[in-house]
């Protein structure tokens, strides 16, 4: 497969001249050079890993301006200032751990130059497939991480004992733990807003003002099955004083009597009709100057009454098998 090594500038050096452990070499997906060569890709960050360090490659130099492609290949002098011993993908590209020897140590305590380059290997078509060296350069070229803030960044090992996972966790676990992550900040959220709790809030202020609003809640609920069952008090004996009364005019058997009160508890308009069909207490509905004659009105006859019955229990839903729970002389 044909390949094309392109020597890349990027990186300006950290500022507090301490050489960094880490430095980022390639950037994640697609990307171009302030030169305006690209665009290229890096489409699989292990395989070139892999590719890198193989054919017994233990380590990749860093040397000064690329001069191990220029000054080496004129017979001409080209120190390694320190080895790239490990290469790493995360998610923002193929990050390199250096070991600086003495020469990379002073060179970036001193300042002497503004950034790293990658030289790296790629197809005709631009797919990135390998780093073979990287230099300390003042010819930036790729946007890459600035090394001014790998010193307060985390490796990859920090950021999997962070979230509670093993130090030799792999990048697929870490980016799986941080997905999780996000679902629990979104459901920390959601329960800051059902405890009227800001969103940052502390997991103990949440707690504290969901408890606050579930003893909120149960002392409503707990109201209004008291109101409830004070309503309840109040029909029943509201019942019981109706029916008593129109027990002293109406024929009410002791068996009727509690299905009227309950009939009056639920439905007092169908409780009325319903004692009004039932048969006087004999002289209660007389009034009291009426002289009472010894006659006797025919009585009714039996088709007759169980027409009448009939259509009063038709007034609210009633049938002939209630008629005979209620009692009555049609009842039996």
């Amino acid at each position: 497969m044909s390949e094309t090594i392109h020597l890349f500038t990027a990186l300006p050096p950290a500022t507090d001249g301490k050489a960094p452990e880490w430095i980022h070499l390639v950037p994640s997906g697609t990307f171009k050079c302030r030169d305006g060569r690209g665009p290229f890709r890096l489409g699989n960050p292990q395989d070139v890993i892999t590719h890198s360090m193989q054919d017994g490659r233990i380590h990749l130099p860093l040397d000064e301006n690329h001069s191990t492609d220029h000054a080496a290949t004129a017979g001409g002098s080209a120190p390694a200032i320190g080895w790239i011993e490990q290469l790493e993908s995360r998610p923002d590209g193929i990050w390199g751990r250096v070991d600086w020897n003495q020469s990379g140590k002073a060179l970036v305590a001193d300042r002497a130059y503004s950034g790293v380059s990658p030289a790296i290997g790629t197809t005709p078509d631009g797919v990135v497939t390998r780093i073979a060296r990287a230099s300390l350069t003042n010819l930036p070229n790729l946007t890459l991480t600035s090394l001014h803030n790998q010193e307060t960044g985390m490796k990859l090992e920090d950021i999997a004992k962070a979230l509670g996972l093993s130090a030799t966790a792999t990048m697929d676990e870490v980016m799986a733990a941080l997905k999780r992550a996000r679902g629990f900040i979104s459901t920390h959220t959601a329960l800051a807003e059902l405890a009227r709790a800001d969103s940052d809030a502390p997991a103990e202020q949440i707690v504290s003002g969901l408890r606050v609003r579930v003893l909120s809640e149960d002392t409503h609920a707990q109201r209004i099955k008291t109101l409830e069952t004070e309503n309840a008090d109040l029909r029943q004996k509201a019942a019981d004083a109706f029916i008593s009364a129109a027990a002293a005019k109406k024929v009410i058997s002791a068996e009727l009597k509690p299905e009227l009160v309950t009939l009056h508890m639920q439905n007092p308009k169908a409780a009325d009709l319903w004692i009004k069909s039932l048969p006087d207490v004999p002289g209660a509905n007389a009034p009291a100057d009426t002289l009472h004659l010894h006659t006797q009105k025919p009585p009714t006859s039996d088709d007759q009454q169980d027409a009448e019955t009939a259509s009063v229990m038709a007034d609210f839903g009633l049938t002939a098998e209630d008629a005979k729970k209620y009692g009555g002389k049609h009842g039996a």
